[in-house]
Protein backbone atom coordinates (compact mmCIF):
# COMPACT_ATOMS: atom_id res chain seq x y z
CA UNK A 1 0.00 0.00 0.00
CA UNK A 2 1.38 3.34 -0.64
CA UNK A 3 0.94 6.59 0.84
CA UNK A 4 -0.52 9.90 -0.64
CA UNK A 5 1.77 13.47 0.92
CA UNK A 6 -1.10 14.18 2.73
CA UNK A 7 -1.39 11.37 4.44
CA UNK A 8 2.03 10.64 5.36
CA UNK A 9 1.93 14.11 6.63
CA UNK A 10 -1.21 13.50 8.84
CA UNK A 11 0.34 10.02 10.22
CA UNK A 12 3.71 12.45 11.05
CA UNK A 13 1.18 15.18 13.05
CA UNK A 14 -0.67 12.23 14.69
CA UNK A 15 2.79 11.03 16.10
CA UNK A 16 4.24 14.53 16.92
CA UNK A 17 0.66 15.67 18.78
CA UNK A 18 1.30 11.54 20.51
CA UNK A 19 4.69 12.68 21.70
CA UNK A 20 4.01 15.73 23.07
CA UNK A 21 0.85 14.50 25.48
CA UNK A 22 3.37 11.27 26.85
CA UNK A 23 5.78 14.38 27.40
CA UNK A 24 3.92 16.78 29.19
CA UNK A 25 1.88 14.19 30.77
CA UNK A 26 5.32 13.00 32.50
CA UNK A 27 6.43 16.38 33.07
CA UNK A 28 3.06 17.82 34.80
CA UNK A 29 2.62 14.68 36.92
CA UNK A 30 3.04 14.63 40.74
CA UNK A 31 2.27 12.80 43.76
CA UNK A 32 -1.47 13.00 44.68
CA UNK A 33 -1.19 11.84 48.05
CA UNK A 34 0.67 12.73 51.45
CA UNK A 35 2.38 9.60 52.26
CA UNK A 36 5.84 11.64 51.08
CA UNK A 37 5.22 14.35 53.43
CA UNK A 38 7.42 15.11 56.85
CA UNK A 39 5.54 14.75 60.06
CA UNK A 40 7.27 18.07 60.99
CA UNK A 41 8.97 21.03 59.45
CA UNK A 42 11.78 23.33 61.61
CA UNK A 43 9.12 25.13 63.66
CA UNK A 44 6.73 22.50 64.28
CA UNK A 45 4.41 19.75 63.68
CA UNK A 46 2.32 19.04 60.40
CA UNK A 47 -1.38 17.39 60.49
CA UNK A 48 -3.56 16.30 58.00
CA UNK A 49 -7.25 17.60 58.29
CA UNK A 50 -8.82 16.11 54.96
CA UNK A 51 -7.59 15.17 51.62
CA UNK A 52 -7.64 18.88 50.66
CA UNK A 53 -5.99 20.07 53.70
CA UNK A 54 -2.95 20.37 55.63
CA UNK A 55 -2.08 22.51 58.95
CA UNK A 56 1.10 23.42 60.21
CA UNK A 57 4.18 25.89 60.52
CA UNK A 58 5.44 28.69 59.04
CA UNK A 59 7.30 27.36 56.14
CA UNK A 60 10.78 27.87 54.75
CA UNK A 61 11.71 27.78 51.35
CA UNK A 62 13.14 24.11 51.11
CA UNK A 63 9.78 23.31 52.98
CA UNK A 64 8.07 24.79 50.45
CA UNK A 65 9.11 22.80 47.66
CA UNK A 66 8.07 19.65 49.95
CA UNK A 67 4.67 21.05 49.76
CA UNK A 68 4.77 21.35 46.04
CA UNK A 69 6.84 17.87 45.58
CA UNK A 70 3.41 16.63 47.58
CA UNK A 71 0.79 18.06 45.29
CA UNK A 72 -0.07 21.16 47.05
CA UNK A 73 -0.15 24.53 44.90
CA UNK A 74 -1.51 26.66 47.45
CA UNK A 75 -0.22 27.91 50.88
CA UNK A 76 -3.01 30.07 53.15
CA UNK A 77 -0.77 32.70 55.53
CA UNK A 78 -2.32 33.65 58.65
CA UNK A 79 0.11 35.88 59.59
CA UNK A 80 -1.30 39.26 60.64
CA UNK A 81 0.26 42.00 58.81
CA UNK A 82 -0.50 44.26 61.91
CA UNK A 83 1.66 42.54 63.67
CA UNK A 84 5.64 44.36 62.66
CA UNK A 85 7.08 41.07 63.35
CA UNK A 86 4.74 39.08 61.22
CA UNK A 87 4.64 41.54 58.60
CA UNK A 88 8.40 40.58 58.06
CA UNK A 89 7.52 37.17 58.28
CA UNK A 90 4.98 37.22 55.58
CA UNK A 91 6.74 39.27 53.11
CA UNK A 92 9.33 36.96 53.17
CA UNK A 93 7.05 34.19 52.47
CA UNK A 94 5.82 35.88 49.20
CA UNK A 95 9.61 36.32 47.92
CA UNK A 96 10.49 32.92 48.80
CA UNK A 97 7.70 31.33 47.18
CA UNK A 98 8.26 32.57 43.98
CA UNK A 99 9.71 29.54 41.56
CA UNK A 100 8.40 27.04 43.53
CA UNK A 101 5.18 26.41 42.24
CA UNK A 102 3.09 27.57 45.15
CA UNK A 103 1.11 30.71 45.50
CA UNK A 104 0.37 32.27 48.75
CA UNK A 105 -2.95 33.32 50.09
CA UNK A 106 -2.93 35.90 52.89
CA UNK A 107 -6.13 35.37 55.45
CA UNK A 108 -4.67 37.25 58.59
CA UNK A 109 -6.10 35.78 61.69
CA UNK A 110 -5.69 37.30 65.38
CA UNK A 111 -5.01 34.95 67.92
CA UNK A 112 -8.57 35.39 69.37
CA UNK A 113 -11.84 34.94 68.44
CA UNK A 114 -12.73 38.37 66.22
CA UNK A 115 -14.85 39.73 63.42
CA UNK A 116 -12.37 39.88 60.88
CA UNK A 117 -11.05 36.13 61.85
CA UNK A 118 -14.80 35.17 60.96
CA UNK A 119 -14.97 36.67 57.22
CA UNK A 120 -11.25 35.37 56.30
CA UNK A 121 -12.31 31.81 57.75
CA UNK A 122 -15.54 32.43 55.67
CA UNK A 123 -13.20 33.55 52.65
CA UNK A 124 -10.69 30.14 53.44
CA UNK A 125 -13.80 27.47 53.55
CA UNK A 126 -15.23 28.94 50.33
CA UNK A 127 -11.85 28.99 48.81
CA UNK A 128 -11.48 25.46 49.73
CA UNK A 129 -15.16 24.42 48.42
CA UNK A 130 -14.86 26.36 44.85
CA UNK A 131 -11.33 24.30 44.20
CA UNK A 132 -11.96 20.51 45.25
CA UNK A 133 -9.27 19.58 42.93
CA UNK A 134 -6.27 21.91 44.78
CA UNK A 135 -4.90 21.18 48.22
CA UNK A 136 -3.97 23.71 50.65
CA UNK A 137 -1.15 24.34 53.62
CA UNK A 138 -2.52 26.95 56.08
CA UNK A 139 0.27 27.93 58.66
CA UNK A 140 0.35 30.56 61.29
CA UNK A 141 3.76 31.01 63.11
CA UNK A 142 4.55 27.82 65.03
CA UNK A 143 1.30 25.62 63.52
CA UNK A 144 0.10 25.88 67.17
CA UNK A 145 -2.73 28.62 67.67
CA UNK A 146 -4.54 30.24 64.88
CA UNK A 147 -4.28 26.74 62.52
CA UNK A 148 -6.46 25.42 64.93
CA UNK A 149 -9.02 28.48 63.84
CA UNK A 150 -8.51 27.31 60.33
CA UNK A 151 -9.15 23.43 61.13
CA UNK A 152 -11.94 24.12 63.14
CA UNK A 153 -13.43 25.95 60.04
CA UNK A 154 -12.45 23.28 57.51
CA UNK A 155 -13.91 20.82 59.71
CA UNK A 156 -17.11 22.40 60.06
CA UNK A 157 -17.02 22.82 56.57
CA UNK A 158 -16.85 19.23 55.66
CA UNK A 159 -19.66 18.45 58.47
CA UNK A 160 -17.28 17.56 60.98
CA UNK A 161 -17.31 17.62 64.66
CA UNK A 162 -14.71 20.76 65.98
CA UNK A 163 -13.63 22.06 69.63
CA UNK A 164 -14.56 25.84 70.79
CA UNK A 165 -11.71 27.97 70.70
CA UNK A 166 -10.47 29.49 73.89
CA UNK A 167 -8.32 31.77 75.17
CA UNK A 168 -4.95 29.67 76.01
CA UNK A 169 -3.61 29.58 78.96
CA UNK A 170 0.24 30.98 79.75
CA UNK A 171 2.36 28.33 79.44
CA UNK A 172 3.74 26.93 82.46
CA UNK A 173 7.14 27.02 81.54
CA UNK A 174 9.81 28.13 79.06
CA UNK A 175 13.08 26.45 78.33
CA UNK A 176 14.65 29.31 80.17
CA UNK A 177 12.95 28.40 83.37
CA UNK A 178 9.55 27.74 85.17
CA UNK A 179 6.23 30.18 84.13
CA UNK A 180 4.51 30.84 87.63
CA UNK A 181 0.96 32.67 88.52
CA UNK A 182 1.40 35.29 91.03
CA UNK A 183 -1.92 36.88 91.08
CA UNK A 184 -4.75 37.09 89.02
CA UNK A 185 -3.36 38.29 85.42
CA UNK A 186 0.57 38.62 86.66
CA UNK A 187 3.08 35.72 85.78
CA UNK A 188 6.40 35.78 86.58
CA UNK A 189 8.74 33.50 84.49
CA UNK A 190 12.63 33.62 82.11
CA UNK A 191 13.51 35.69 79.32
CA UNK A 192 11.97 34.50 76.24
CA UNK A 193 12.28 33.53 72.39
CA UNK A 194 10.26 34.36 68.81
CA UNK A 195 8.70 31.75 70.21
CA UNK A 196 7.81 32.26 73.65
CA UNK A 197 6.64 35.38 72.79
CA UNK A 198 4.23 34.50 70.79
CA UNK A 199 2.95 32.10 73.05
CA UNK A 200 2.54 35.03 75.53
CA UNK A 201 0.74 36.95 72.71
CA UNK A 202 -1.43 34.40 72.03
CA UNK A 203 -2.63 34.13 75.34
CA UNK A 204 -3.38 37.81 75.35
CA UNK A 205 -0.73 38.86 77.64
CA UNK A 206 -0.75 42.98 77.28
CA UNK A 207 2.22 44.00 79.32
CA UNK A 208 5.75 42.83 79.81
CA UNK A 209 8.22 44.09 82.43
CA UNK A 210 11.97 42.84 82.77
CA UNK A 211 13.35 43.31 85.75
CA UNK A 212 17.01 42.58 84.65
CA UNK A 213 19.79 45.68 84.58
CA UNK A 214 20.09 47.46 81.09
CA UNK A 215 22.95 49.15 82.15
CA UNK A 216 24.88 45.66 83.60
CA UNK A 217 26.64 44.72 80.43
CA UNK A 218 25.20 41.15 81.06
CA UNK A 219 21.48 41.92 81.37
CA UNK A 220 21.67 44.73 78.33
CA UNK A 221 21.30 42.08 75.59
CA UNK A 222 18.09 40.48 76.86
CA UNK A 223 16.37 43.32 78.19
CA UNK A 224 16.80 45.30 74.76
CA UNK A 225 15.68 41.90 73.13
CA UNK A 226 12.95 40.95 75.33
CA UNK A 227 11.91 44.97 74.62
CA UNK A 228 12.05 44.49 70.49
CA UNK A 229 10.23 40.98 70.71
CA UNK A 230 7.17 42.34 73.14
CA UNK A 231 6.95 45.84 70.67
CA UNK A 232 7.04 43.11 67.54
CA UNK A 233 3.76 41.41 69.03
CA UNK A 234 2.17 44.91 69.83
CA UNK A 235 2.76 44.39 73.32
CA UNK A 236 3.67 47.06 76.05
CA UNK A 237 7.22 46.69 77.55
CA UNK A 238 8.75 48.24 80.36
CA UNK A 239 11.84 47.89 82.43
CA UNK A 240 12.44 47.79 85.92
CA UNK A 241 15.51 46.65 87.70
CA UNK A 242 15.45 44.82 91.00
CA UNK A 243 18.52 43.67 92.25
CA UNK A 244 19.48 40.41 92.15
CA UNK A 245 21.29 39.60 95.75
CA UNK A 246 19.68 42.01 97.82
CA UNK A 247 16.19 43.38 98.79
CA UNK A 248 15.77 47.12 97.18
CA UNK A 249 12.43 48.96 98.96
CA UNK A 250 12.44 51.70 96.28
CA UNK A 251 12.74 49.17 93.15
CA UNK A 252 9.75 46.87 95.05
CA UNK A 253 7.33 50.10 95.52
CA UNK A 254 8.45 51.16 91.77
CA UNK A 255 7.71 47.31 90.38
CA UNK A 256 4.63 47.49 92.93
CA UNK A 257 3.11 50.66 91.30
CA UNK A 258 4.01 49.45 87.69
CA UNK A 259 1.79 46.38 87.96
CA UNK A 260 -0.87 47.74 89.82
CA UNK A 261 -0.70 50.77 86.70
CA UNK A 262 -0.08 48.09 83.88
CA UNK A 263 -3.06 46.59 81.52
CA UNK A 264 -3.42 42.82 82.35
CA UNK A 265 -2.41 40.16 81.98
CA UNK A 266 1.08 41.00 83.11
CA UNK A 267 4.58 38.42 82.54
CA UNK A 268 7.41 39.56 84.78
CA UNK A 269 10.59 38.59 83.21
CA UNK A 270 13.82 37.96 84.98
CA UNK A 271 16.69 35.66 83.74
CA UNK A 272 15.60 32.41 84.92
CA UNK A 273 12.46 33.09 86.29
CA UNK A 274 13.54 32.26 90.12
CA UNK A 275 16.25 35.06 90.20
CA UNK A 276 15.26 38.07 92.11
CA UNK A 277 11.85 35.94 92.83
CA UNK A 278 11.72 37.03 96.46
CA UNK A 279 11.73 40.92 95.63
CA UNK A 280 9.12 40.12 92.30
CA UNK A 281 6.62 38.36 95.19
CA UNK A 282 6.80 41.49 97.35
CA UNK A 283 5.87 43.78 94.66
CA UNK A 284 3.30 41.95 93.47
CA UNK A 285 1.63 41.54 97.04
CA UNK A 286 2.17 45.25 97.40
CA UNK A 287 0.47 45.50 94.21
CA UNK A 288 -2.49 43.58 95.27
CA UNK A 289 -3.21 45.46 98.39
Amino acid sequence: MEYTDSMKKLIALSISLLLTIIILGSCSSEPQSNKDLPKKFVRGELEIVSKQVIIGPYPEHREMKVLRENGITNIVSFLHPGIPFEKHLLAREKRQSQGTGVTVHSLPLKPFVSDENTKNLDKLAQMVKDHPDQKYYLHCYLGKHRVTYGKSRILRMLGKPTRANKTRPVPKEFPGGPVVKLAKGVYFGPTLTNGGAFELYTSRVVTIISVLDINDPGDKKFVKKFKRLAVGFDMDFENIPIPENRQDPQAIDKLASAIKKAKKRVYISSFTGEDRAESVRDAVAKASE
